[in-house]
């Protein structure tokens, strides 16, 4: 932006979109240069040049929001087994001792300011992450996937994607990378929660004999274990939840899976994850009464009733 008129005046005064954002010399020649113009965000800017109470011909320029170039992000240690596809044995990949994973965002050309969110679609669950502004656009953001997400997961697949929002821009989403998770001999399906949600229940596969074993886990405000348990002729397997537990976490998002062992020695293999939104409100007392003792009650009341009829009337 520049001007070769003979303009008299020391400096002249630029705008834009009607604030000023900077003052340059003018030569002795009269005429004035402004520029390079700063990055300017996506939309359209007027630009003007102001001496005194005149003001130019407006300069407009409209900035549109480029394409970033949003490849798939990499799940930490999975092997690259094709186009956007990778892969993992979970208990090679916890033999650290460790079962959460993490997530890598390629280098896309990251801005500072940039936000970005990852995107995990599970089994049956999808999880969105925190959001993550970019403070050195040198370091790319890295995500922490819980250990129960993966788990949730193993005999089946996992996608992932993040999304990334520039300032003054809109939101633009990645390529997707299918991660599939691998480990388990058979599916094993997660326990069932029973209706009073006091219970968690396993059920005997065909693969299980009387020297298998089942521990179930319930995690909520705190995680709690039962003890090992052989299966026996019985088609399932029922673990009491402790009350205190339940109570503890009442109206509260719980998680449940359970572990098998299917021989002594053996390797501990983890079923895939139960969810439950909230726990059911307590049930009123007089609704765990045995039926006789609630038919009693009630039959005391209906005649404590016709007594007090009877006293009002004489």
């Amino acid at each position: 932006m520049s001007s070769t008129h003979n303009i008299r005046a020391e400096t002249v005064q630029i705008k834009r979109n009607n604030i000023q954002i900077a003052e340059v010399p003018v030569d002795a020649n009269g005429s004035w240069t402004y520029g390079p113009t700063p990055e300017l965000p996506p939309g359209q800017h007027v630009f003007t040049a102001h001496v005194g109470d005149k003001q130019s011909a407006p300069w407009r320029v409209n900035v549109q929001e480029s394409e970033m170039r949003l490849t798939a992000p990499h799940f930490r240690d999975a092997a690259n087994v094709g186009e956007n596809e990778q892969e993992i044995n979970y208990y090679i990949h916890s033999s650290d001792g460790e079962g959460d994973g993490y997530i890598e965002i390629p280098d896309y050309g990251a801005q500072l300011g940039d936000t970005v969110q990852v995107k995990w679609s599970g089994r049956n669950f999808i999880y969105n992450s925190e959001t993550q502004r970019v403070v050195n656009p040198a370091v790319m953001p890295v995500f922490k996937i819980s250990q129960y997400e993966i788990i949730d997961c193993i005999s089946a697949h996992a996608g992932i994607s993040y999304t990334v929002q520039r300032l003054a821009g809109t939101p633009q989403t990645s390529v997707s990378q299918d991660l599939r998770v691998e480990g388990n001999k058979f599916v094993i399906n997660a326990p069932t929660l029973g209706p009073n949600s006091d219970n968690l229940r396993v059920v005997k596969a065909s693969q299980f004999t009387k020297i298998s074993t089942a521990r179930v886990r319930a995690i909520g405000l705190s995680t709690w274990q039962s003890e090992h348990e052989y299966f026996t002729d019985e088609p399932w397997l029922n673990f009491p939840i402790p009350q205190a537990w339940i109570a503890e976490n009442r109206g509260r998002p719980i998680l449940f899976n359970w572990s098998l062992r299917l021989e002594p020695g053996d390797v501990i293999y983890y079923s895939w994850i139960g969810r439950a939104n909230m726990l059911p409100a307590a049930e009123s007392s007089i609704e765990q009464l045995d039926p006789q003792t609630r038919d009693a009650i009630y039959n005391f009341i209906v005649s404590a009733y016709k007594l007090v009829k009877q006293l009002f009337k004489r």
